[in-house]
C-alpha cells in the first residue's frame, strides 16, 4: 500500500503545475500512478475512479486549486479576554 500511494503521490507532484494550468477549481483522479480523469465535480470524479479503477487499493482524489480566484479576507479569529479580578484569590 505504500508503494502505491508513493507512486501516486510522486506521479501528482509531476503533473500538479500543469493541471492547475489546465485545469483549475476542477477534481482530478489518480491510481496506480496515472490520470484516471477530470471532472468538474466530486460525484462526478468519484464516478470516474469506480469505473476505471473500482478494486484499486489507493486512489488519489483531489480538487485544483483555483489561483484565479481571490478569495476574500475575514475577520480576526480569536477570543476577546480581560482579567477580572475576584476578591480572595492571589
Amino acid at each position: 500500500m505504500k508503494r502505491l500511494r508513493d507512486l501516486n503521490n510522486t506521479f501528482f507532484e509531476k503533473i500538479e503545475s500543469e493541471l492547475i494550468e489546465k485545469y483549475p477549481g476542477m477534481y482530478g483522479a489518480i491510481a496506480k500512478g496515472k490520470l484516471l480523469g477530470i471532472a468538474k465535480s466530486f460525484n462526478e470524479i468519484i464516478k470516474i475512479a469506480n469505473e476505471k479503477a473500482p478494486n484499486e487499493p489507493h486512489r488519489l482524489i483531489f480538487k485544483i486549486p483555483d489561483k484565479t480566484k481571490k478569495h476574500k479576507k475575514r475577520g480576526k479569529l480569536g477570543w476577546r479576554s480581560s482579567v477580572v479580578k475576584i476578591v480572595g484569590t492571589t
